[in-house]
């Protein structure tokens, strides 16, 4: 029988092994995790009040407080209360978990933009300009 070595692309997993401490183990565990997150994390997003849902979904696009608090006509100040409100009901601390979060719910949808293409192709038209 043949064991793993430090140079092997691949453990080699025995029979008698009970614990997979392999990157892809540990990646495997962490996936099976989120095909249980969804319904917890729509139970979570349910109980947010309808400010605190906006707030979060337009910081997960990237926005700061003040362009947050400009789109919804509040203080920024203001912003960071309902982030410090979301941060503690869904224990999320960083950008990119509010992005994770809001990807799992099918929260974050992309944003119409100008048709780059065919601005690129008609100099004549009024948005194109070279840089």
């Amino acid at each position: 029988m043949r064991t793993s070595t430090a140079n092997d692309p691949i453990p080699i997993i025995l029979a008698d092994e009970t614990r997979d401490n392999s990157t892809a183990g540990r990646a495997s565990a962490t996936h099976a995790q989120h095909r249980v997150a969804p319904r917890e994390d729509r139970t979570q997003y349910a109980a947010l009040s309808d400010r605190e849902r906006e707030v979060l979904v337009l910081v997960a696009e990237g926005y700061s407080a003040t362009e947050i608090g400009e789109q919804l006509l509040i203080s920024p100040k203001t912003v960071e209360t309902y982030k410090q409100r979301v941060s503690e009901k869904l224990a999320l601390h960083r950008r990119s978990e509010y992005v994770q979060f809001c990807l799992r719910l099918d929260l974050l949808h992309a944003h119409p933009q100008k048709d780059l293409v065919s601005l690129s192709a008609s100099p004549d038209h009024p948005d194109w300009s070279v840089p």
